[in-house]
C-alpha cells in the first residue's frame, strides 16, 4: 500500500495539527510493515531531519503567498504529485482535503463543533474551505 499524506503542518510543528502529524510520522511507519509513506511538504518548507528522506517538496506558484500558498498546496499540487506516483491512498490529517480526487483519502476532522452547532460557525468563506 502506498499512501500520499499531505504533510503540509510537518513545517509547523509548534501547532497541535504539526504535533499530530510529527508523532504519526514517526510511528505509522513502524506500525504498517510493508507499507510505504510518501510525505508531501510544500516544496522550500522545513521538515525534521529525521523524515526529510522521505519528503518530497512539491512546487507551489511564487505568486501565492500565505493562505493562498497552502490553499494551493491543498487543492492542486498535493493531489497532482499522489496521483503522479501513484499513490493507492492520500491521507490528510487535518479538515482540509482537496475537493477533487481520482483517489481514495482518509481525512482527519479535529474539531466537528463548527459543523453542529451554528452559533460557532465562522463566515462563508472559511465554510466553504471546510
Amino acid at each position: 500500500m502506498r499512501v500520499g499524506v499531505n504533510a503540509y503542518f510537518l513545517a509547523h510543528p509548534q501547532s497541535g495539527s504539526g504535533q499530530y502529524l510529527l508523532e504519526l510520522a514517526r510511528r505509522l511507519p513502524q506500525e504498517s510493515p510493508g507499507w510505504e509513506f510518501v510525505w508531501y511538504v510544500p516544496a522550500g518548507l522545513p521538515v525534521p531531519e529525521e523524515l526529510a528522506p522521505q519528503a518530497v517538496g512539491v512546487p507551489v506558484p511564487a505568486c501565492a503567498r500565505g493562505n493562498w500558498a497552502k490553499l494551493f498546496f491543498e487543492q492542486v499540487a498535493f493531489a497532482r504529485a499522489a496521483e503522479q506516483s501513484a499513490c493507492d491512498v492520500l491521507f490528510v490529517p487535518y479538515f482540509g482535503p482537496p475537493s477533487r480526487l481520482r483517489e481514495l483519502a482518509v481525512v482527519t476532522v479535529h474539531d466537528t463543533i463548527p459543523l453542529l452547532l451554528p452559533a460557532y460557525r465562522r463566515g462563508a468563506l472559511a465554510r466553504a474551505y471546510s
